[in-house]
């Protein structure tokens, strides 16, 4: 939440590169420092095939986030494409889960 924050009070501010920057940072952030440390603390045993799926959607909407950058912006109708395609994950992912 304090991701979004930030991105709406730069984007307020007409500074929307510190909002991206901010939300790919602490992507990259929660995901490789989260791993490192919790394999760390414990040794993680993950199946290929249960994160295949994730990354699946993950490169996916990374190449529909560049395929929007291109122009160099993102506009309401690139918003709407981007919360649909998270729609279409977390419905995805909760009839998964639920086999």
């Amino acid at each position: 939440l304090s991701d979004l924050s930030v991105s709406i009070k730069s984007v307020q501010r007409k500074e929307a590169k510190i909002g991206v920057g901010d939300i790919l940072g602490s992507t990259m952030a929660n995901f490789l420092f989260g791993l490192g440390l919790v394999s760390l603390i414990y040794p993680l045993k993950i199946s290929f095939i249960s994160l295949l799926p994730l990354t699946i959607f993950s490169l996916g909407g990374l190449g529909i986030f560049l395929l929007f950058i291109r122009k160099g912006s993102i506009n309401w109708k690139h918003g709407v494409a981007l919360l649909s395609a998270y729609l279409v994950f977390v419905i995805w992912q909760a009839r998964w889960l639920m086999k």
